[in-house]
């Protein structure tokens, strides 16, 4: 998928990001194979901008797993945190947060041995991101428009 990003959607990109931390960490994932996506621009791009995010606000996304722990959290706790994240102002910096906030959740729920709670974060996210984000990323020139983002020198 050189340039184009035929096929890519929300939930192929946390899918791929998701497997990419738990490889990162060495724990292992119980999801279902990653159908159809290989490393791509896209991947890349979301990888690099999820981890420059994580490392700028680790404290924060560690609080943030910690609450989750603790709370049981259902999905309209866990999409109160993503609207948060998101606020009133869409932008890729925000679309970014998300995965990486759900990529950072999910591994520390593996770590936890609570495979169940990585398919809803999963699911939730997917569903929260149709809602909320997608008709965003679309008017942005789709996922080319994150590539586009990535490669602008910050």
């Amino acid at each position: 998928m050189a340039e184009n990003d035929n096929g890519l959607n929300a939930a192929t990109i946390l899918a791929y990001y998701i497997e990419y931390k738990a490889n990162k960490f060495g724990v292992k994932s119980n999801s279902g194979p990653i159908r159809n996506v290989h490393k791509n621009n896209v991947t890349d791009a979301v990888v690099e901008l999820c981890e420059e995010f994580e490392n700028r606000y680790e404290k924060s996304i560690g609080e943030m797993c910690t609450e989750y722990a603790s709370n049981n959290l259902t999905k309209e706790g866990y999409w109160s945190t993503l609207s948060e994240l998101v606020d009133q102002d869409l932008n890729w910096g925000r679309v970014i947060a998300i995965f990486a906030y759900a990529g950072a959740l999910a591994v520390d729920r593996m770590r936890s041995n609570c495979h169940g709670d990585v398919e809803n974060i999963q699911d939730w996210t997917c569903k929260f991101m149709r809602k909320y984000v997608e008709q965003w990323i679309d008017k942005n020139n789709g996922w080319n428009g994150l590539v586009e983002f990535h490669k602008k020198p910050t």
